[in-house]
């Protein structure tokens, strides 16, 4: 009899936990799959004093991969987050394969773009950069900052395995 109740018990537990509409899922996970593709595409620049992050910059670039057509003329998109540990980042600079960016727009925390990275905060300031177009399937960043110094930041068009030519 006390098995009987606890196989029930069981059941009743993982019947009613479990989803009855898998669609739902689907949809939950297409939402969240945006934010996955721009988590392969953000890197990171941390600048480390006395063994503590004094400083961090995070550059996403908003490239979809995959695409074979690099000669199409849409411009190069990139969300840059600054975080200062002394306080708001006022003189920074990015360029391109040394070319200055086209346009620099400040975002705030509500802004559609930041929806599309995974993680978000309040002490770091957020910008959408924009470049010219360019037909090269690496994009060279250099990031200039008077307090985080100078920092170069490669990233690629083509997946890994086109690049290498291995299939892992």
């Amino acid at each position: 009899m006390q098995k009987i109740a606890l196989i029930l018990m069981v059941l009743v537990l993982f019947f009613g936990c479990s989803s009855k509409d898998d669609t739902l899922l689907f949809k939950e996970a297409q939402k969240k799959s945006a934010l996955f593709n721009n988590l392969g595409q953000t890197k990171e620049i941390r600048v480390l004093r006395d063994e503590r992050i004094f400083g961090l910059v995070s550059l996403t670039y908003l490239y979809e991969k995959g695409k074979v057509d690099y000669d199409k003329n849409d411009n190069e998109r990139f969300i840059v987050g600054i975080y200062h540990q002394e306080g708001d980042p006022q003189k920074w600079s990015l360029k391109l394969d040394n070319i200055a960016p086209k346009e620099i727009t400040t975002l705030m925390l509500d802004s559609e773009y930041l929806s599309s990275i995974p993680i978000v905060n309040s002490w770091t300031k957020y910008y959408l950069v924009v470049f010219e177009h360019t037909k090269s399937k690496k994009i060279n960043l250099l990031y200039e900052d008077g307090a985080l110094g100078v920092h170069k930041v490669v990233f690629s068009k083509k997946f890994l395995y086109e690049e290498s030519g291995k299939v892992y």
